[in-house]
């Protein structure tokens, strides 16, 4: 059997820190607990943390045959079926590449595949899930750091001011490989993140205790955080340099912010082209990938966004309507495996999903790992 989750409702009351104990999570006391039934690492447990789920048992599909689906706009919400088998002698990716396309909505996206053509190539080849949301509030910042700490976290604030409680999957795999940021330096060469826009350079740091095992980070104009978005053609030919060069890093982020921009300019026109444009940076990573003498057939990329938009008022966003929080997901890779799902998953699956694909174990966590993506 297997536990099918349904997002409800978010609940917050003020009370004091709690925590799973048996799965070692605690909250810190930020004064705000989260108060619902069920640990969302466990699924079993009473934890206090941050969504209400119902659940239900539904028994699982086996076969042993491998699914190629040829993905068009009338099979976009088949369930998959997946094979079971376990191979002692797994060999796991050793690159992971984690794309954000800021701010496009699913009905200019999935939904429309015309403007998608690359993402719909890869997906052809990989894995879909057709019902992937965002948390809320549906913001640049508080998407951005539930995709990489697979936690909400009610401290962070849009403008990027303050740091994610919670470490990164890339600090987290950098400390089990013990990869201490370099003392001149200040970070480490093997994890790289880039962003156009300068507010993410928050994501860098966290206020855990992991901050000895930073990831390099270039976010904005200047890099450092500062001086305003950068265009995300900079942004695309610095992370070609950064992360697809000789000496590639194992984990790497993107985040393209010009969907975003343009939809809050009102320029419905840019808003698409820059969709458009985003799909062939994209197309281009993913050939790159596939044509580089260590990351050819060793690579995980996963493809997502921070947020939707409103509909019809696709200038904005940060509600929790269905369109301001549901997000496209396209992963690819080695023990990944190929066809389409509708089972609900948030972001916050996938930092832990990431991780257990390169055979490390996440300490901080209130995802779940994707399964049904997973040929492990």
């Amino acid at each position: 059997m297997e536990f099918i989750k349904k997002k409800i409702l978010r609940i917050m009351t003020t009370g004091t820190t709690t925590g799973c104990t048996p799965c070692n999570i605690i909250i810190p006391d930020t004064g705000v607990t989260y108060n619902f039934k069920i640990c969302l690492k466990c699924e079993s447990h009473d934890f206090g943390f941050f969504d209400t789920y119902e659940f239900s048992t539904v028994p699982i599909t086996t076969t042993t045959t491998t699914i190629n689906p040829i993905i068009t706009t009338t099979t976009t919400n088949i369930p998959i079926s997946t094979t079971t088998t376990t191979n002692p002698q797994t060999i796991y990716a050793q690159y992971v590449v984690l794309i954000s396309m800021d701010g496009a909505r699913f009905s200019e996206t999935w939904e429309t595949p015309s403007n998608i053509p690359n993402i719909i190539s890869i997906a052809n080849n990989g894995f879909v899930n057709t019902n992937f949301y965002t948390i809320e509030p549906s913001s640049t910042i508080p998407g951005h750091t539930a995709m990489v700490t697979g936690l909400f976290d009610p401290t962070v604030l849009n403008d990027g001011s303050v740091n994610p409680t919670y470490p990164s999957y890339l600090q987290e795999w950098l400390y089990s490989e013990n990869i201490l940021s370099n003392n001149i330096i200040g970070f480490t060469n093997k994890a790289k993140i880039i962003f156009s826009k300068d507010k993410l350079y928050c994501l860098g740091k966290s206020k855990s205790n992991l901050n000895d095992y930073l990831p390099y980070i270039n976010a904005g104009v200047n890099g450092d955080g500062t001086g305003g978005y950068r265009a995300d053609s900079l942004t695309h030919e610095l992370f070609k340099i950064e992360c697809l060069g000789v000496n590639p890093p194992n984990l790497s982020v993107i985040s393209y912010a010009e969907p975003d921009t343009y939809a809050h300019n009102s320029d419905w026109n840019g808003y698409v082209d820059a969709i458009q444009q985003t799909d062939s940076y994209i197309g281009e990573i993913w050939s790159l990938i596939q044509s580089h003498p260590l990351m050819a057939n060793n690579t995980i990329l996963v493809i997502t966004n921070d947020h939707g938009r409103k509909t019809p008022d696709f200038e904005n966003h940060g509600g929790s309507t269905d369109s301001e929080c549901h997000v496209l997901f396209v992963g690819i890779g080695p023990n990944i495996n190929n066809g389409v799902t509708n089972i609900y998953r948030e972001l916050i699956d996938i930092p832990i999903t990431l991780l257990k694909l390169i055979n490390v174990n996440k300490i901080y966590n209130s995802g779940s790992i994707m399964n049904e993506m997973l040929n492990l």
